[in-house]
């Protein structure tokens, strides 16, 4: 039988949550400011995009000292510019930058959503563990070997472990 010692005006588990809990909610800001400066800078770069697809000139982007914008002239084959001022090669390339560009952009969704994702899961799961630790007085290392023992006996995820404890969580007696 092990010993366990209580520190006095509160209960180990309830502040383990606490701190857990914070460390999480400071985790979800962090998430937040991140998408929010995503969103922002893709934000103008779209207005920035349509502002220069309505302008009959075409707009340059403010250099740096020391670089220069090349405009060719028509080709010796006879390939014209484009109405824009632009050689086709050029456009293509441009073309392509935005392409990947685009690509690069829904990386980066893809990758925010998977995180949110993974966040919320982990935020379950100690929801779960934090529930074995009031309910059975384990602790925080013994609730997640009760829960990944319980998942692998179940050929379950441990998330769906911890879902469906969570979901008959109000059943539980109270301690």
């Amino acid at each position: 039988m092990a010993c366990t010692r209580r520190q006095p005006g509160g209960d180990l588990s309830l502040r383990w949550f606490d701190i857990t809990s914070a460390r999480i909610d400071a985790m979800k800001q962090i998430e937040d400011r991140l998408a929010a400066a995503l969103m922002d800078g893709c934000r103008a770069s779209l207005v920035a995009a349509q502002r220069a697809l309505t302008q009959p000139e075409p707009t340059w982007p403010a250099l740096e000292p020391g670089y220069t914008v090349f405009v060719s002239a028509p080709a010796a084959d006879g390939e014209a510019l484009l109405d824009d001022g632009v050689n086709p090669q050029l456009g293509r390339s441009l073309m392509a930058m935005i392409r990947q560009q685009s690509q690069r952009l829904q990386a980066l969704s893809e990758e925010l959503a998977a995180t949110r994702a993974t966040l919320q899961e982990r935020r379950e799961i100690e929801r779960a563990k934090s529930l074995l630790i009031q309910h059975r007085g384990l602790t925080e290392e013994s609730a997640y070997q009760l829960l990944r023992k319980m998942a692998m006996d179940q050929n379950k995820r441990l998330i769906d472990i911890a879902r469906a404890m969570l979901a008959v969580a109000d059943i539980l007696p109270g301690k």
